[in-house]
């Protein structure tokens, strides 16, 4: 019955990347099963890597863990843009990609109440 956040990335970017575990405590009272009784935790999984890091290992999926009831999304956050802004702007940024990550990838769940879950989502950020 939650959403959490961590990040996946090339060593020199924590230092760039705001608290996204913040991010978590603006969350921490929606009840995912509210919008489908299937979901009971969001894993949200950030990846910020170079470009000439290895591609194929740096995509944006989705994966279900079956016997926790999670959702984990893969999002990529681009790696140049994260090293050159200030902090303000990249967690403003961190939720513009979570927001579109949101989109794509809960919209098309069958039984999901998106526009619901957005509307709850919208209310916290």
């Amino acid at each position: 019955m939650s959403i959490k956040f961590t990040a996946a990335c090339w060593h020199e970017i924590k230092s760039k990347l705001p608290d996204i575990y913040s991010l978590q405590i603006l969350f921490q009272n929606i009840e995912l099963n509210r919008f489908n009784s299937k979901i009971d935790s969001l894993f949200i999984i950030f990846q910020v890597f170079p470009k000439d890091y290895p591609a194929r290992t740096v995509k944006e999926y989705k994966s279900v863990k079956r016997k926790t009831n999670t959702l984990e999304l893969y999002l990529v956050l681009d790696y140049d843009r994260i090293m050159q802004s200030p902090d303000s702007e990249n967690m403003e940024y961190i939720k513009q990609v979570f927001l579109q990550g949101c989109e794509t990838f809960l919209k098309p769940l069958k039984n999901f109440d998106y526009t619901g879950f957005m509307q709850q989502i919208k209310t916290c950020i």
